[in-house]
């Protein structure tokens, strides 16, 4: 499987049928799956995806899964969790090895205790590194992607590597958004630099966030920007939509581009608030909004 220093099995993959997972997802929304499953090693993950394939199971590889709307009819598929691959090391050449179930929290931390800069401005988004990296994850004019050497991945049952120019990084786009490769890990080049000045302008972000983006129940920003420059929560206050519920689900009167998932809620509110955003924004705008976050399961 290469030189992966994750190939030994640790343990056992735990597998639990039919469960509950709205717990596993950042609205805390959603119903069961039909086979849930954590992986301690690439190896289990690669057998896990093989027997998938096999029997012709869907199957949904996820980190945090901050980033999915789950259906409250839940998924008729096998759902494989990343979290336990989550350690993050410094390779001999310099480079940060970061694997696909470390949360982007830990790796800021790691960048922040080793005075390495690149990722402070992300802190706040509440992905896993694999995830953050799917989705290019960006803000405040940093993307991750400017740090990135190298991404390993499962190419079917190959242990392969891509360098950054192979990734077709733009903005909210990668390869592995449309190609079924799982991040394994990702290979960082940090600049070093004063640790103070790392943890100052962490800082500065962390409360830049606080006071413009809501807590609670969300899956972060909705919609993707539409233009370079023109941004879909200005787009969605600019119709008056903040505080627009349905049923559970509400336009967040901080952030119009944040829905925060209310007690009751339903992931069908939440999918129902975002096709009345669209609607709207495309009847008085004649703007198209396409979403960020990923619907999984039927609506």
């Amino acid at each position: 499987m290469g030189d992966t220093t994750l190939d030994t099995v640790i343990k056992p993959p735990i597998k639990i049928f039919n469960k509950q997972m709205k717990n596993h997802f950042g609205y805390k929304t959603g119903g069961k799956c039909t086979l849930y499953v954590e992986v301690f090693s690439v190896k289990d993950l690669a057998l896990t995806i093989s027997y998938c394939k096999e029997n012709k199971l869907p199957y949904k590889v996820i980190g945090n899964g901050t980033n999915i709307l789950f259906s409250d009819n839940g998924f008729n598929g096998v759902i494989i969790s990343l979290k336990n691959l989550n350690k993050i090391e410094t390779l001999n050449n310099g480079e940060v090895r970061a694997y696909a179930g470390a949360k982007l929290y830990d790796l800021i931390k790691f960048c922040i205790a080793n005075g390495l800069s690149g990722v402070e401005n992300l802190i706040g988004i509440p992905a896993t590194v694999g995830g953050a990296v799917a989705m290019n994850a960006s803000a405040f004019c940093s993307e991750i992607s400017n740090c990135i050497t190298v991404v390993e991945v499962l190419d079917g049952e190959k242990f392969c590597r891509l360098d950054k120019n192979n990734c077709k990084f733009s903005y909210r786009k990668s390869v592995f958004l449309s190609k079924k490769m799982p991040i394994i890990s990702v290979r960082f080049r940090f600049n070093r630099i004063d640790k103070n000045f790392i943890i100052d302008r962490t800082n500065e972000i962390f409360e830049l966030r606080k006071q413009t983006q809501p807590g609670g129940r969300t899956c972060g920003s909705v919609f993707k920007n539409p233009k370079k420059g023109i941004y879909a929560g200005s787009i969605i206050d600019g119709l008056f939509l903040k505080g627009y519920k349905i049923g559970g689900a509400k336009i967040s009167n901080k952030h119009a581009n944040f829905i925060v998932a209310e007690e009751g809620c339903t992931s069908t509110d939440v999918y129902n608030l975002i096709k009345h955003i669209k609607l709207t924004v495309k009847n008085k705008c004649g703007i198209k909004l396409t979403e960020e976050i990923e619907y999984l399961g039927e609506f």
